[in-house]
């Protein structure tokens, strides 16, 4: 088990107060029990079973789905970027008609594809990267676009589902 650093532990703190899971009181640098047990709460809603370690992995799986669409620069990397902005931006996009592949929250390539097509389609420059720009044209649109069927949805009810990795 790798232990957490007094940063990680005090990032893991907010995280898990932002989700509600953990007193907005609690201030402690330091794995008592009642962070012990907001982790062994988020592992439980995340599927992880109630025996989850406290460890760097499921710090990194709250980090993960702790992020929102445009608070970091989202860009195709090995190993993939993965988070729960990551899944928003391939509902946005698929809403738009751009195929990022399995919604899953993982950055791989048919979601840098979907990211390239949308860019392109909008006179941005073509990165496969979320720009700020990318991001505000990619409000801007979606929108006006609630309500639509996901291109993915169409596109999994033509042909057998495939992975983005």
């Amino acid at each position: 088990m790798s232990a957490l650093t007094k940063a990680q532990l005090l990032d893991a703190q907010k995280r898990l107060q932002s989700l509600g899971i953990l007193d907005a009181h609690h201030d402690s640098a330091l794995m008592d029990d009642q962070l012990r047990n907001a982790f062994v709460t988020f592992a439980q809603e995340q599927g992880l079973g109630s025996g989850a370690v406290v460890d760097l992995d499921l710090y990194e799986k709250l980090r993960e789905t702790t992020h929102d669409l445009g608070s970091r620069l989202l860009f195709f990397r090995t190993p993939h970027m993965r988070g729960a902005d990551i899944r928003r931006l391939q509902e946005l996009l698929a809403l738009l008609g751009f195929n990022p592949g399995t919604i899953d929250g993982i950055f791989g390539p048919r979601t840098r594809a979907a990211v390239s097509d949308f860019q392109a389609n909008c006179t941005l420059p073509v990165d496969g990267t979320l720009t700020h720009a990318t991001l505000v044209e990619l409000e801007r649109l979606s929108s006006r676009s609630e309500g639509r069927t996901l291109v993915t949805e169409i596109h999994d009810a033509i042909k057998p589902e495939t992975t983005d990795l």
